[in-house]
């Protein structure tokens, strides 16, 4: 899988987005993947989740979509995420990554649900409070 290169560079990406002036056609899932790589290459995991969630979520209430944001299924992905970079030594180009892990962007929803015992994308609690996958042990 070969990502085409974003118009916009990653400070200018993560200040539109903050800023709530990001086009959302930037904003699609491999937007999603790309801020939660940056996050964590920024800052240590648990401020990463922070981050990642708190633009998001911010992000979609802008949008007038907050039902579009999923606290534990963004979590999760965080920490799949972070485990993976963790577990690579050539992570710090995040196209190399993305196209070494193609499947958090081809499969996203099957990876989160086998974190889960439960139907994680449909229960309505994990979508505004955090379940924690009880299926997979994040480091």
């Amino acid at each position: 899988m070969n990502i085409e290169k974003s118009s916009i560079d990653d400070a200018h990406f993560i200040q539109q987005l903050e800023q709530l002036q990001l086009d959302p056609k930037h904003f699609n899932h491999l937007g999603h993947l790309r801020l939660t790589w940056l996050y964590l290459q920024q800052y240590p995991r648990d401020i990463a989740i922070t981050k990642v969630c708190q633009t998001i979520n911010n992000y979609a209430r802008h949008l007038n979509a907050p039902d579009k944001f999923h606290l534990s299924v963004t979590c999760t992905l965080v920490m799949i995420i972070a485990e993976r970079i963790n577990n690579d030594s050539n992570n710090k180009d995040w196209r190399a990554f993305i196209n070494a892990n193609s499947d958090l962007l081809e499969n996203a929803i099957a990876l989160v649900e086998e974190c889960f015992s439960i139907d994680i994308f449909n229960c309505e609690l994990a979508r505004t409070q955090l379940v924690k996958a009880d299926l997979h042990s994040f480091k």
